[in-house]
């Protein structure tokens, strides 16, 4: 006869599923910054032109905003290896997706276009130490290791 002590039995038949749906869920949801950078920065540039239309060289900054997050990836992206091999991945990894929510909602306050325009350099700085720290590339070994194999795309 079982003890009225005991805990009761647990069932978790569905546990499994959920357990495996977070981690994917966050990492998709911080896989491609760079990309989402871009696509929710386009829409408004016609309004950001109009409202800083006063500012001295805006025709070229507000473009610039739009492209500058691109090109601090670019030109950091050896710098953020040597960060990823002396910090290790997963503390660059968090510290990096903070520094790009910070730096990306900075804009919100009130500020200049030349705010703007640094708070977008910045992102891409954080964008540069996230996409380097944020998960296997093509080629690097694995524990095994053995390489990680090239993937095919067919062409369209």
């Amino acid at each position: 006869m079982p003890s009225s002590d005991a805990p009761p039995a647990r069932r978790d038949t569905d546990a499994p599923g959920r357990r495996g749906r977070l981690p994917a869920v966050l990492l998709m949801a911080g896989s491609r910054p760079l990309v989402l950078g871009a696509v929710l920065i386009a829409p408004v540039l016609p309004r950001t032109q109009d409202h800083f239309r006063g500012v001295p060289g805006s025709a070229a900054l507000v473009p610039l905003v739009l492209t500058v997050h691109a090109l601090s990836p670019a030109v950091l992206a050896p710098f953020a290896g040597a960060l990823v091999d002396r910090l290790g991945r997963k503390r660059l990894l968090v510290a990096a997706t903070v520094l790009y929510a910070l730096f990306g909602t900075a804009p919100l306050g009130p500020s200049s276009l030349y705010a703007i325009v640094v708070s977008r350099v910045l992102v891409g700085v954080a964008e540069a130490a996230h996409a380097r720290s944020g998960g296997r590339r093509r080629g690097r070994p694995r524990p095994g290791g053995h390489s990680a194999p090239a993937r095919v795309h067919p062409q369209t």
